[in-house]
């Protein structure tokens, strides 16, 4: 596999979490046909079958995972990938790329202090403070619940039964469809989860500019810890393309066995910067 853009897809797309701002008690959604329509806030979340309070109770304790799967970019052409992701909890989030009969061909790393991308095809690798990529303020643990399709907030983290106070919410319709915010972000953009019953259905993150963003998860599947989503897409705009991108995870997924992980760089690799990759990547 030649192309870089596979290694560098999966952690900007967390950039997504650096766009948030502030909830409001009435809140404006934009719908599919650009009309926008306003939610009303449930103040009395016993009413609805469905709220903050369901999903924390939903949501088990786990200390690390490992699952695999495939990866689909598609940019002015598909690259394609299989991947093994590991999380320990609290601490790292890595996606080993396998394009060719499991070989490990790149990594991605990311700690709670930074993001290192090692390439081994082309013997380079990237490394660089976490907010580089996932924006100030970003932590790994918002990142871990993204992935695992569970809904945060920004400044106290995970949806849990200690941090409900944070959150506000719809009250579900009759097909258990409602909308899930942070209670108090910045006001520089703003974010809210579409959810289906106790599950995500979107992510979605509107900029200053009125530009809608949304993380998409589907086809869940029941684990030993609680469902996950066994496919996480999305379309975003990167170094002037339109990325889609699909993180498909298999039937492999293991649950609290104890694990760590690192990443190693070469000594003779070359160290590359992330706006040199970008503008690498505007070429192509």
């Amino acid at each position: 596999m030649n192309d870089m853009r596979i290694l560098i897809v999966v952690p900007l797309l967390a950039v997504l979490l650096a766009s948030c701002g502030a909830s409001k008690q009435i809140a404006a959604i934009p719908s599919q046909d650009g009309i926008e329509s306003e939610i009303q806030i449930e103040t009395d979340w016993d009413a609805s079958p469905y709220n903050p309070a369901t999903v924390a109770e939903s949501i088990p304790e786990w200390t690390d995972l490992t699952a695999s799967g495939d990866i689909v970019i598609d940019a002015s052409g598909k690259l394609k990938s299989a991947f093994q992701m590991k999380m320990v909890r609290g601490k790292s989030v890595s996606f080993s790329l396998r394009p060719f009969l499991g070989i490990e061909m790149g990594k991605i790393y990311i700690d709670c202090d930074s993001v290192t991308i090692v390439d081994k095809y082309h013997n380079l690798y990237v490394k660089d403070a976490i907010a580089s990529f996932l924006g100030s303020g970003i932590s790994i643990d918002n990142l871990q619940s993204l992935l695992l399709a569970r809904p945060f907030d920004l400044q106290t983290g995970p949806l849990s039964s200690e941090n409900l106070t944070d959150f506000e919410a719809s009250a579900a319709d009759g097909d258990g469809l409602w909308t899930l915010f942070a209670r108090n972000v910045a006001d520089s953009f703003s974010y809210f989860f579409d959810m289906h019953e106790n599950r995500i259905n979107a992510f979605n993150v509107e900029l200053n500019s009125g530009q809608l963003y949304a993380l998409r998860f589907s086809e869940y599947r029941t684990t030993d810890k609680g469902a996950i989503a066994g496919k996480i897409s999305a379309n975003i705009p990167l170094a002037g393309m339109d990325i889609s991108f699909e993180l498909r995870f298999g039937k492999s997924v293991k649950w609290d066995n104890g694990i760590t992980d690192r990443i190693s760089i070469p000594k003779d690799a070359r160290r590359y910067s992330l706006p040199l990759i970008l503008k690498a990547l505007s070429k192509q």
